[in-house]
């Protein structure tokens, strides 16, 4: 077991600790409304059951599809971040390569991959008590408190927010409270694994009008890829994690009208990787003709010997790689204030939250992140952001005939970054290998790319929502949004290298040209304004067919700005300098309902979703063999499926949920698409883009489910020392998904095979929950399984990407007092 300085500080924990309210009278606090649902805020602590049980129906009269994860399952899965979310809602979609670069999708919709997402936001929201976190480093760090997660799906922007075209994930922390309770919680596992979470909430100096809550997180992992290089990183352990952060909150109640939340919250990773694991060689293009120069023509040509005697193969299999000296390692830092102010009248309520956002993303990929050969230096640029957020919601109260809430939503961001790509001294025998060594190396041995983007985001949307209770059974819901976005960016870039000293001009000619090919044009500067106003609409209509079990229809329109089209790496010649906005249309039916007085709940949808202009990420390979990424529309796509999620508890002590998804999502129009690398050869035969009609949309499996069950029960004992009665419990959740593409040009080089992963926990705790340890075990089957996969590696053929945990397991100790 190993601690760091920059770990979780133990002088903080304490503090947060020994906060010691004192026990005085614990007044009943009024509920207070919130801009998100079911947000709210008490006096008292209910038990974890009692919680989740409240929790899991909470969007039952919701007339859209909605998926609900509680603090229940929170805390037995050991969930602590969006990762962790996805895995238990399969509707929800994945795509992984480092901190920053990931895509969250719902039915497939949202975005392909955020590579190239500077100028515009994913189209699935994310937000954490209300805030919105668009960037992706800024939602993949551990939430402390973390308490439970609501998914709309389909377009919602009428309930306030950004706008979204596929759905929103509501994430929610543990509010304060008026009833004293500290908590802290220790585990250790494998891979030298310490994890330490704290809270402390509480009165504050006695009051009956102010509470607090502060919450610390920490986590300590080494990795599980073992570098073996003989060079001064070898031993390195990659893909391991050092995470920490801490929620603060003030919760002021001055009359039963009138609430005020505070939170402050910071949360930083720091980690060695995304290094890219090889599992094969591209030889071949689709119609036989070899692929030249492949990967083991570039490796003879710098004297590299793969690691392994079958080539690259088990690179995957024994989770190993040969690095160079530096370790490619990347830190974020996320940051924030909010206020959350609640007043209830005699006729409205009124809710008003402002945030204050930043992030900060820090790469230093300083070498190769897949082979021991010195054929790049670094490849990385650096984002930092800052945004403001208000949203302002005036809303009737529940229980008459017409129920309505309308508000404003604003928001601005300033996103900067500064790239960096640079080769090394094997760059020209490895890229150019058919070239005179001299030509190559003065075209990119020691050659690079320096970038900077600066993107200004403005949104301002008024909306407004209302139910009609057209009848005992029957309800109607409305809403309509207009939101007007401005952005202004600007790009530019150049490239340096070498001199071409030396060198013929011929030479110099074909040295430059080279240069150019694999890093693109010597200097590029542009800049690029959109205005975009955009619609949103929402009507449904909701039938109570018993008290117990309603019927839905929902049509649902949603919208998504697009903007300049500027990225960390040049636009090829072609590409728009602008995004058109994306325009989804959802039609959806539903079943919603309980049985058994409330011990089975079954829900079920069929949905039909079309997006036009559908902003996606295309990759097309350069005159130099490289892979360059930027930002297009296809003109419409198509997502439909059907979804099933039911809970049930069929005896005293068991708990059973389960979901299951089929989604077919693929484009319906889209011509003009860059081919994947097996086609790319077709391009000197006039074959220059593809036609990607009924083509699979990316990061999507047909078929996706997620099963778990927890049983409870009493263990007929006292625990000694304790003087509580005991109770066992043990807990099982699985999920599986169908084969997908991870990149958007569905190369067959980038397909990930179906594979599905067993958790298991099993414990004991006390009957009032105060103490509680729990033995895990995750990916108990250890299945191998890729989260990215690309087909051109180093620009050679090399398959690989980036991977999945193995089998990992430990114990956790969690004690409420």
């Amino acid at each position: 077991m190993k601690f760091r300085s920059g770990w979780v500080s133990l002088e903080a924990m304490l503090v947060a600790l020994s906060v010691s309210p004192a026990f005085g009278q614990t007044s009943e606090v009024p509920r207070a409304s919130a801009t998100v649902e079911d947000v709210r805020v008490g006096s008292e602590n209910p038990t974890l059951s009692e919680k989740s049980e409240k929790q899991a129906t909470a969007l039952q009269e919701a007339p859209r599809s909605a998926a609900v994860i509680t603090s229940s399952q929170i805390e037995n899965a050991q969930i602590t971040n969006v990762e962790g979310i996805r895995k238990l809602v399969p509707s929800l979609s994945l795509r992984w390569n480092n901190v920053q670069n990931l895509s969250y999708n719902i039915r497939g919709l949202g975005n392909s991959s955020s590579s190239q997402l500077v100028p515009v936001f994913n189209g699935v929201g994310i937000y954490v008590d209300g805030v919105y976190l668009p960037r992706p480093g800024s939602w993949t760090t551990d939430i402390p408190d973390l308490d439970s997660v609501q998914v709309y799906k389909g377009p919602s922007a009428t309930l306030g927010g950004y706008d979204d075209v596929a759905g929103r994930l509501y994430i929610r922390t543990a509010a304060p409270s008026f009833t004293p309770q500290q908590k802290v919680e220790i585990s250790y596992g494998t891979y030298n694994a310490v994890q330490l979470k704290a809270s402390a909430t509480g009165p504050l100096f006695d009051s009956d009008w102010a509470a607090f809550r502060i919450a610390v997180f920490g986590k300590d992992r080494d990795g599980y890829i073992q570098g073996t290089s003989s060079g001064s990183s070898g031993g390195v352990d990659y893909q391991d994690i050092h995470t920490k952060g801490a929620r603060a909150q003030l919760l002021l109640q001055p009359t039963n009208d009138l609430s005020v939340r505070f939170i402050g919250d910071w949360s930083h990773i720091d980690t060695k990787c995304c290094v890219k694991l090889g599992n094969g060689l591209f030889t071949n293009y689709a119609n036989g003709a070899a692929f030249a120069p492949n990967f083991l023509t570039r490796a003879a040509a710098v004297g590299y010997s793969p690691l392994q005697t079958l080539g690259v193969l088990q690179q995957f299999n024994n989770y190993n790689v040969d690095l160079v000296t530096a370790t490619p390692t990347e830190r974020t830092e996320s940051y924030g204030i909010s206020s959350q102010v609640d007043y209830s009248g005699d006729d409205f309520n009124i809710s008003s939250l402002t945030s204050l956002r930043g992030f900060d993303y820090h790469p230093y990929w300083l070498n190769n992140q897949t082979i021991n050969v010195d054929t790049n230096t670094a490849s990385h640029g650096h984002p930092s952001v800052k945004a403001v957020q208000h949203d302002t919601k005036i809303s009737s109260q529940a229980g008459e005939p017409v129920e309505v809430a309308g508000g404003l939503f604003f928001y601005w961001e300033d996103f900067l970054s500064w790239g960096l790509s640079s080769y090394g001294t094997k760059a020209g025998a490895w890229f150019q290998p058919t070239q005179p060594l001299a030509v190559a190396n003065a075209a990119l041995s020691g050659a690079g790319r320096d970038t900077y983007v600066h993107v200004t985001s403005t949104q301002i949307a008024p909306y407004v929502q209302g139910t009609w209770h057209a009848a005992p059974e029957i309800d109607i819901n409305a809403g309509v949004r207009f939101s007007y976005t401005g952005k202004t960016g600007v790009a530019l870039g150049q490239t340096y290298g070498p001199s071409y000293s030396g060198l013929t001009v011929a030479q110099q000619a074909t040295a430059a040209t080279l240069r150019s090919n694999l890093l693109g044009p010597a200097y590029y500067y542009y800049t690029a304004n959109t205005d975009q106003g955009l619609w949103s609409g929402f009507l449904s209509a909701t039938y109570k067919v018993t008290p117990d079990i309603g019927v839905y229809a929902t049509y649902s329109h949603g919208a998504r700005p697009g903007g300049p089209n500027v990225s960390t790496s040049y636009l090829p010649s072609g590409a728009s300098t602008t995004i058109k906005p994306e325009e989804s249309h959802n039609f959806e039916v539903g079943l919603k309902s309980t049985f058994l007085d409330n011990r089975l709940l079954v829900n079920a949808a069929v949905f039909d979703q079309i997006n036009f202009n559908y902003i996606t990420n295309v990759t097309q390979i350069n005159a130099g063999g490289a892979s360059v990424s930027y930002l297009a529309n296809a003109k419409r796509v198509i997502s439909r499926g059907v979804e099933v999620d039911v809970r049930a508890k069929p005896i005293d002590g068991l708990e059973v949920y389960g979901s299951a998804v089929f989604t077919d999502a693929f484009f319906q129009s889209f011509e003009n698409s860059p081919c994947p690398l097996e086609l790319t050869n077709l391009a000197s035969a006039g074959l220059r883009n593809c036609n990607f009609n009924g083509k699979r949309l990316p990061i999507t499996s047909r078929w996706t489910m997620s099963s778990g069950a927890l049983y409870s029960h009493p263990l007929g004992f006292d625990i000694p020392y304790l003087e509580r009665a005991s109770i066992g419990f043990v807990g099982v959740d699985f999920n599986w998904q169908s084969r997908y593409y991870s990149d958007a040009t569905d190369s067959v080089y980038a397909q990930i095979n179906p594979y599905g992963l067993l958790n298991f926990n099993l414990g004991v705790k006390t009957d009032d929950e105060k103490w509680k340890l729990t033995g895990w075990v995750h990916n108990a089957l250890d299945k191998r399984y890729f989260t990215n996969l690309q087909g051109n590696l180093l620009s050679g053929g090399l398959i690989g990407g980036t991977v999945g945990d193995p089998i990992m397991g430990g114990v956790a100790l969690a004690v409420t007092f």
